[in-house]
């Protein structure tokens, strides 16, 4: 009996369960509904409401960017005023620094014009003095030069004569002299006769041979063209420096001929031009100025014809010099070592 009531309890209990579920779903259905109805209702009473709305929300919009485009531009008016007035005075200060390294350097390079100025005065003043000395210094080796030569002048050199042991120079000297120069020599007549070495050691060596008197070493060099058809040769004794400007001239191919005479050196161009040239003068500068200097010069050229040589065309000018043997002529040729073909 007690089992049988439980149990009609439990079934009384599900269905007042079941009740209540159904009567709750009822009550949401019909809630849906009125939700619905009132929803339905309101879209159709706010279709224009929300195209309003939409509008305004757009106004709305575009006021607000324009409100902040207005502050953006704002802000960079101010930065942009900013930026331009750092700028102005970041160079404005540059600038002032700028002048400022400006005026130091014209006034450095005024006092730099001016030291460049004074050292230039200085440097003409140099030069000045350093052509002076120059010439000075020229000058002095040209009289070393004369001096040198003049202590040769009483001197002959016989190149070609046989040598031998044991020889007798100055008995070779006289018979030379006298023999193949017919000239009347006395062994009185010579301070010195002797033969000088040569870097090769090659014989026969030269002699030189020294006068008492300057005269006898010109009638020696007059008379030296009797050697011609011999092997040997008189020349003057020559310094060491005129001796180098005649073996220049001698290489030169402009020089038809060239020689010595008391100390001074002559030549003969290919064009038949005839000059003086000193000791530390160039041919070229000879060529330039062909009148000057010229000690056995006995025709004096007109100024015509003095204007109207130059360095090229010479030819028609006549210029008297001693030749190789002590005379004058104006045909002249070269014999022995310093002659050219």
């Amino acid at each position: 009996m007690a089992e049988h009531g439980n149990s009609l309890k439990r079934t009384r209990g599900e269905r007042s369960s079941t009740e209540s579920t159904s009567s709750t779903e009822q009550l949401d259905y019909k809630r849906l509904r009125q939700y619905l109805s009132i929803s339905s209702t309101e879209d159709s009473f706010t279709e224009d409401s929300f195209a309003e709305e939409d509008k305004m929300d757009q106004q709305e919009g575009t006021a607000m960017i324009m409100a902040e485009l207005k502050k953006m531009n704002a802000r960079m008016d101010t930065m942009k005023t900013e930026i331009v007035t750092s700028i102005q005075n970041s160079m404005g200060a540059k600038i002032e620094n700028l002048d400022i390294r400006v005026m130091e350097v014209e006034t450095d390079n005024q006092a730099i014009s001016k030291e460049l100025a004074t050292l230039q005065a200085e440097h003409s003043e140099t030069i000045a003095e350093t052509k002076t000395l120059t010439r000075r210094l020229d000058a002095a080796e040209r009289q070393m030069v004369e001096m040198a030569q003049y202590s040769r002048s009483c001197n002959i050199k016989i190149m070609g004569v046989a040598e031998e042991e044991d020889e007798d120079t100055w008995a070779k000297v006289l018979s030379v002299l006298r023999d193949n120069l017919k000239l009347d020599v006395n062994k009185g007549d010579l301070l010195a006769a002797h033969r000088i070495p040569n870097y090769r050691n090659t014989k026969p060596r030269a002699i030189i041979v020294r006068f008492l008197r300057r005269e006898m070493q010109d009638i020696v060099i007059r008379a030296r063209s009797k050697l011609k058809g011999t092997k040997m040769v008189i020349y003057e004794d020559l310094c060491r420096e005129l001796q180098m400007v005649l073996n220049r001239l001698k290489k030169d191919e402009r020089v038809r001929s060239s020689w010595s005479w008391r100390g001074r050196i002559y030549l003969v161009t290919k064009n038949d031009r005839k000059m003086e040239i000193h000791y530390g003068e160039t041919l070229d500068q000879r060529f330039a100025n062909p009148w000057a200097n010229l000690p056995y010069q006995r025709k004096q050229p007109t100024p015509d014809a003095a204007n109207a040589v130059n360095a090229t065309d010479a030819t028609n000018a006549t210029i008297v010099v001693p030749d190789q043997a002590g005379g004058e002529h104006e045909a002249m040729e070269q014999t022995g070592e310093h002659k050219k073909d």
